[in-house]
């Protein structure tokens, strides 16, 4: 026999407890990646909360929830709409936005 330990009623050699070992070794891996994914998942929730999703904007100011009243407004309409300001500050988003609400 290889240096035997008792465990319980049963015997184990090294062999033995190194295969159970390394399974302990990779169930701890799996399971810190499943606590991983869960984390991901709650935090993609809560920030998909942050972003407005129908828009693709973040923003909850009381100026940004204008623009999107505006988009709701705009976008089921026939008229063109001009859409104005400074560099990077998401008229494209806007523009989007309104297009994929018009008829």
């Amino acid at each position: 026999m290889r240096d035997p330990v008792h465990v319980g009623f049963e015997l184990f050699t090294k062999d033995h407890t190194g295969v159970l070992a390394s399974i302990a070794g990779f169930t701890a891996v799996a399971l810190e990646h499943a606590r991983y994914v869960t984390w991901l998942e709650g935090e993609n929730l809560r920030l998909n909360e942050v972003i407005n999703v129908e828009h693709g904007m973040i923003g909850e100011s009381l100026r940004m929830r204008e623009v999107y009243q505006f988009i709701g407004r705009a976008g089921p309409t026939d008229r063109p709409v001009l859409i104005t300001g400074e560099t990077g500050t998401g008229k494209d988003l806007a523009a989007r936005a309104i297009h994929q609400n018009s008829p």
